[in-house]
This record gives structure tokens, sequence and C-alpha cells, in this order.
């Protein structure tokens, strides 16, 4: 009998931003003691202390976050431990405090089903991933270079352009396998010099679409390409007013209503849904609790890395794998992080033989194909998704200097404008006086 990655003949991936298992999906050991959450975290004793008093994990029910999390790897190493001889874990608030210090309890705190109800759908109808890790203890920036090719060439978040290395769209290319990224705004590796270059090629639109022609492509499976990446429409981007990334301060109702929209478009097409997996996972924690302490593992460096080596993965961030190759309300447990959709990628395209060396040195992290556990695809229509919800309010204003992913991404649609204004004005019209006119 086939596999299920025999069958399956389109991937699709979803990486939101900055959240934590425990805070986005914890709630769910409640109804299912298979997942490790809150519950779990509660029988332990677990806290987060700060100036010598204890906080609990507690629900919240505001959908916005008013200051953004510390989240870079100095800081995940506080919010590990803030003291030596506290408990691991345990510093998430008081390392908050730093920069929130009137309130300093949001990043101890977690959602429920009433704030997250697409996520809810997605972990009753499919599979949770108990322990999805980022790659790294570190920020958005290496996390995402971790994800799309296997290493990263820098620990920290800057505001300069990437260097060029390899990426996935680089392997796909190699192995003959189409792919497509499908973003709200601006792609998030526009940030990569040659990358940028492609997209300013790109002038029929075949490897890079505005996600609004997402539900339109879907219903024609057979010219769908194989693996489409989908981006949202990040926080620090061009047009922070405008996002659904998760990324605080942003509402995580944004989210939520991006979620629903991308599955309806995959499962709107009986055809294609029968043989498609969703992945939707985040980048990194972004400075918000989990209880379960990340896997010892060292990332090699093979490629002239000059930072230290990095000893563990990073925290746990929400997973959920959506497919009719997964049980209803099912999950999984084994090691996954941001690699395993790599792995997942060169199980399917070459198979017997590794994405790369840095990335099978990542054991005992495991495939996505392992927790596709049905070989047989879930009979009838898909599950319908929750309706729309109720328009969110805005982001919260910031102030001050622009966090340093937010200058990389304007300093990449700058080097767009320059590499070829034209192209980049038919591209993103939006934008097309900036383009043009350079306002």
């Amino acid at each position: 009998m086939a596999t299920a990655l025999e069958q399956i003949e389109h991937i699709f991936i979803l990486m939101m931003e900055n959240r934590s298992f425990d805070h986005m999906l914890g709630y769910l050991d409640a109804a299912n003691p298979k997942i490790m959450g809150i519950a779990d975290a509660r029988r332990a004793g677990y806290t987060n202390l700060f100036n010598g008093s204890p906080y609990a994990p507690v629900p919240r029910t505001d959908p916005a976050v008013p200051v953004d999390p510390p989240h870079e790897r100095e800081d995940i190493r506080r919010q590990m431990r803030w003291n030596p001889g506290d408990k691991m874990m345990t510093g998430f608030v008081a390392d908050y405090a730093t920069v929130s210090p009137a309130d300093p309890y949001p990043v101890g705190q977690y959602y429920g089903a009433a704030q997250v109800p697409m996520i809810d759908f997605l972990a009753r109808e499919f599979c949770v991933c108990d322990h999805w890790f980022a790659c790294l203890p570190a920020s958005t920036q290496p996390n995402r270079l971790m994800a799309m090719s296997g290493y990263t060439m820098r620990d920290h978040t800057t505001n300069q352009l990437f260097d060029d290395q390899d990426v996935a769209y680089d392997w796909l290319d190699a192995h003959g396998v189409s792919w497509r990224v499908y973003s709200e705004g601006f792609p998030f590796f526009g940030l990569m010099p040659k990358v940028l270059k492609r997209i300013a090629a790109d002038i029929w639109d075949n490897h890079f679409r505005g996600l609004v022609a997402l539900d339109t492509d879907c219903r024609s499976a057979d010219t769908l390409p194989k693996v489409i990446f989908i981006e949202p429409q990040f926080t620090d981007g061009a047009e922070p007013e405008k996002a659904d990334d998760d990324h605080p301060v942003t509402p995580i109702t944004r989210g939520q209503d991006l979620m629903r929209r991308v599955y309806a478009a995959i499962t709107g097409n009986p055809q294609l849904w029968s043989k498609s997996v969703l992945i939707i996972t985040y980048d990194e924690h972004g400075g918000f609790f989990d209880h379960v302490e990340p896997l010892p593992l060292l990332t090699p460096q093979n490629h002239g890395e000059t930072y230290t080596p990095f000893t563990t993965t990073g925290v746990r961030v929400p997973a959920i794998i959506v497919s009719p190759f997964v049980a209803a309300g099912s999950c999984f447990s084994q090691p996954l992080d941001h690699t395993s959709i790599l792995r997942l990628l060169a199980d399917k395209y070459t198979p017997g033989a590794p994405y790369s060396l840095d990335v099978a040195a990542r054991a005992p992290i495991q495939s996505v194909q392992s927790a596709l556990t049905l070989t047989t695809a879930r009979s009838g229509a898909a599950p319908a998704p929750p309706p729309p919800l109720a328009a969110a309010a805005a982001p919260l204003p910031r102030g001050g200097m622009p966090p340093p992913n937010a200058i990389a991404h304007l300093n990449a649609i700058e080097a767009l404008r320059r590499l070829d204004p034209q192209a980049a004005a038919h591209k993103y019209p939006a934008w097309k006086d900036y383009f043009l006119k350079g306002r």
C-alpha cells in the first residue's frame, strides 16, 4: 500500500510569527490529555518568578499584547533561567518586565478556544504536534533562515539584508520541483539579494503571487505547484496596519482569520484536498512562556559561521498538521522543528537521500512524514471551517525606533526599487508611487 506521502501531491506551508505552544495551544490538554500543555504545567507546579513572586499560567482574553516581548538570543537565555539556581523555563515574566514593568504578566498567560477559534477547530479536526520546537533559541531572522536552509549565517535579527545562501527555493529548483510563494505583503526572503532579483524578474507571477490569488489557483489543482509557501502580512513589514502574522502588537484575531482563509481555499477543491498537507507553525516563541525545556542539540556550523554555536533547540512553538492523512483530534509527540519540513521535502522528492548534511545532523529531529499516520485519506468532504471573524482592531502604535526586522524590510523594498522600479511597480501596484517616484 502506498504511504501517505506517496499519495500527497501538494505541500502547503504557513509560518506565523512569535508565539509559544503553551501560550496558544496549551489549553488543549484539558480536553485531550495526550497533549502536553497547561494541565501538565500545573501538575508540575510550574510558575514564572519575578521579584520573589510566582506567576502561574492564567487565561488571557485580550487579543493584543501592548509591548513586543524581547526575544533575541540573550533574552531567551534569561527567559529559560533568570537567576542561577532557578528552575528552567521560569524567567519569561521577569524578562518581559524589562520592557513592560507596569504589566509583566501577558507573556505568562495563555489563550483558550474562544480567543483562537480557528486553531481550536484545526486541533479538533487534525493533528497537533506538541513537541515542535523553534530550530534555535534565537529570534525571527535566524529561525526563518534555518527553516528555509537548515543553517543560518546570523544568530540575531538585524536591520541588514541577508547574505545570499542556499534556500529551499534553490533546492526545489535543483530537483525539478515546482514551487510558489503566496504573500499578503512583501515576501520575507526578499531580504536576500538573490531572491530579490528573482522577484523583480518574475513578471508572470510564476513564483511570487499575492495571497488573494490562492483561492482561485486552488480551484485548478493540475496547474498548482507542488510546494506552496504562504506568508502573512508581517507586523514588521511595510504595512503593519494590515498585519495578520500574530506578531505582537498585532491582535491574534487577524491570524485566526488568515488561517481560516487558507484552509478554506485548500479544502474548497475536494480533488486538491484529497492529496494535500498543510503545515501551520510559528517561527519562534517571541518571548512567551512555555514550560517544556528545549532539546539538547548542537547546531552544526559548516558554512563559516562566526557566532557561538547553539547547544539547544529553541522554545516549543504551535504546530498543526492539516491533512486527510492525519486522524481527527490526534497528537504527535515526537521531536520536530522547522527543519522537519525540509526533511519532508527530501522524503518526498529525493527518497533515501538527506535534504542536506546540516539537516541530517539535527538528530533526533524527525520528518513531518512521521506525523502522517493514515495510509488512506479520510473519506468525505473536508470539515467546514468556522465562519469569518469580526474585523480586528488595527495594531497598537509601537512608538520609537522601528525594530531591526522592520528596518530590514524597508531596506529590502528600497533595494527592489533601485534594482528595477518598473518591475517593482508591476509586482506591487499598491506601492507604485514609491517605486516610480520615490514617495
